[in-house]
C-alpha cells in the first residue's frame, strides 16, 4: 500500500511539475514577444493567414458563409509564409473558412515550422466534441485548477441543447457576445441562429 501511494504522488507530482514548465515556457515566450514588440515596431506582431475560405458549417455567429470558393494555391500559400518571414512576423494564426477542408493544410503546417521552428500546433489543452450538424471546441488551459474555460460552438440543429446541457450538469452559467443579455440562453440561441440561416439563405439565394 506505501508504495502504491508513493508511486501516485510521484505521478502527481511529475504532472504538476510538467504543468508547471509549460506554463513558465508559455509566460516567457510571451514576454519575449511582448519585449520583441516594444523593441521593433517595424515588423507585424500577429497575422492571419486563411489558406480556404470555404466552409462547410453555418455556425450563427459567423459571417463567413462562403461554400463555394477553392482553396488557396500552395505555392500562393508558401509564398505568403515567406513573405511574412522576411517581414519578421512574430505570430501567426491559421484562419478560415474551415480551414481543414484545405487538402494540402499539413504541407501549409510544415512550411511554416521550417520557417518559424518555435511554432506550437499541439496544444493538449484544446479538445472538440463534433457531430454530424455542429461542433464544440473546448479551451480549457493548462493550469492545475481550472475556474473557467471557453466554448467555441460552430454549426446549428441542436448545438445550443448541448451546451445547454452542459451546463446544468456542471452547475454553470455561460456568457454569450451574441446574446443581448450577455449570458447564454438556449431559446435566444435558437432563434439568433434561426435569423441568421433566413438571412443566409436571403443573402446566397438559397
Amino acid at each position: 500500500m506505501y508504495d502504491l501511494i508513493t508511486s501516485l504522488y510521484m505521478a502527481d507530482l511529475k504532472i504538476r511539475l510538467r504543468r508547471r514548465l509549460k506554463a513558465a515556457n508559455r509566460t516567457f515566450r510571451e514576454i519575449k514577444m511582448i519585449a520583441k514588440g516594444v523593441r521593433s515596431t517595424d515588423h507585424p506582431i500577429q497575422v492571419h493567414i486563411i489558406p480556404m475560405r470555404r466552409c462547410n458549417l453555418s455556425c450563427a455567429y459567423c459571417n463567413e458563409y462562403d461554400d463555394f470558393s477553392d482553396p488557396v494555391p500552395l505555392e500562393e500559400m508558401y509564398r505568403r509564409v515567406d513573405k511574412l518571414a522576411a517581414l519578421g512576423t512574430t505570430l501567426i494564426t491559421i484562419s478560415g473558412g474551415e480551414t481543414l477542408l484545405h487538402p494540402q493544410l499539413d504541407d501549409i503546417i510544415a512550411r511554416i515550422r521550417e520557417i518559424f521552428p518555435t511554432a506550437d500546433f499541439t496544444d493538449p489543452s484544446w479538445g472538440t466534441c463534433e457531430t454530424a450538424l455542429w461542433s464544440i471546441e473546448f479551451n480549457m488551459g493548462a493550469e492545475e485548477t481550472c475556474d473557467s474555460f471557453a466554448l467555441h460552438v460552430r454549426g446549428g440543429g441542436d448545438a445550443a441543447a448541448a451546451v445547454a446541457r452542459l451546463l446544468d450538469h456542471l452547475g454553470l452559467m455561460a456568457l454569450d457576445t451574441a446574446s443581448e443579455t450577455g449570458v447564454f440562453d438556449k431559446a435566444a440561441a435558437d432563434a439568433g441562429f434561426q435569423r441568421w440561416q433566413a438571412y443566409r439563405d436571403q443573402v446566397t439565394g438559397r
